[in-house]
């Protein structure tokens, strides 16, 4: 199944009309809230979901789920770690984006990985549901930005 604007369709589009929009004015943190999203909001079922903390001079400065996403305590401590090539490569899902993740945040910081009592194999988290519903989301996003992408391309070019 393929989704998007074919170049045969290009001809039906119009333009729009930018006369009838509304200026809206957002606010800069807002859009940082919504890039730090999938980093700091962790699953319903989190307590059950821990798959490692990372610990720094006695203190947990990083929650690791199992499905990969995490959660720290500080702005300060997100900025610190924000760029790092395992946090930012949203590819990588599951236990072993975790653990990768848990890893390198250790390294920067120079801290150590404690691994939860509920800690998951890869192949555990993949038979899960919560993991079966993300892939689901992701995939869903993907298609809308492959369609956004191949729409912006035909605009361009015509």
């Amino acid at each position: 199944m393929t989704s998007g604007i074919s170049a045969t369709s290009l001809s039906q589009l119009t333009p729009l009309n930018t006369s009838t929009l509304s200026k809206v004015s957002v606010d800069p943190s807002s859009l940082q809230q919504a890039v730090d999203v999938p980093f700091n909001n962790p699953p319903a079922t989190a307590a059950d979901s821990v798959y490692a903390n990372v610990v720094v001079n006695g203190k947990t400065v990083a929650t690791l789920y199992n499905s990969g996403t995490l959660s720290v305590p500080t702005q300060a401590i997100n900025s610190q770690i924000q760029n790092l090539p395992t946090v930012q490569d949203n590819t990588l899902t599951g236990p072993d984006a975790a653990r990768a993740r848990a890893a390198a945040i250790a390294q920067t910081l120079g801290g150590t990985v404690v691994e939860a009592q509920t800690a998951q194999t890869q192949q555990q988290w993949l038979s899960s549901d919560y993991a079966k519903e993300s892939q689901q989301i992701v995939q869903s996003h993907s298609a809308n930005s492959a369609t956004l992408l191949q729409a912006q391309l035909l605009g361009q070019s015509a």
